[in-house]
């Protein structure tokens, strides 16, 4: 059977929230605040992609014990899909990186660093750890990682070059 969840937009304190546990500092700009509420509908998936599209392009950074949001030019890689947002995030990773995401694509949503070691050359968790900090995995269990969420598995799939056809 088949399970729907319906999301509704967040409001503004939600966003405000939302944002402030992401970034695990009570205060965060406003501007950031009003920015993502009013260009992305309240949208917690898209907000949540589109605060670590800011931190990975500079938009948003942490400078002097504060997050700082600038907001110009930010509408020029604003993209208009959740998919979208991963394929600019991933675009900025390094291509070890992307390719041991690839990997883990094919293994499945969960597996292990076992698991992803037999089939790529991984010798050690920082890898994984880095793609865990930077949100494209989760950390599940003292021995599992899973992927962010099902789209961003899908996109990763779906971005694997058919010159590693191998892969799938």
């Amino acid at each position: 059977p088949v399970e729907y969840i319906f999301m509704t937009s967040l409001e503004q304190e939600e966003v405000e929230e939302l944002v402030t546990r992401m970034l695990e500092m009570p205060l965060v700009p406003k501007t950031l605040v009003s920015y993502l509420k009013n260009s992305l509908g309240g949208n917690p998936l898209l907000i949540e992609e589109a605060v670590q599209l800011l931190i990975d392009s500079s938009f948003l950074e942490f400078r002097s014990n504060q997050w700082s949001f600038t907001a110009k030019d930010f509408e020029e890689i604003l993209p208009d899909s959740l998919g979208e947002y991963i394929k600019k995030r991933m675009s900025r990773l390094d291509g070890e990186k992307k390719k041991i995401l690839q990997y883990a694509s094919v293994a499945g949503y969960e597996f292990t660093f076992e698991e992803l070691a037999s089939v790529h050359t991984l010798s050690d968790q920082a890898m994984l750890d880095a793609l865990v900090e930077s949100r494209f995995l989760i950390l599940a269990s003292a021995e599992k990682y899973r992927f962010f969420n099902q789209e961003t598995l899908e996109t990763v799939y779906e971005g694997i070059p058919v010159s590693y056809t191998h892969l799938r």
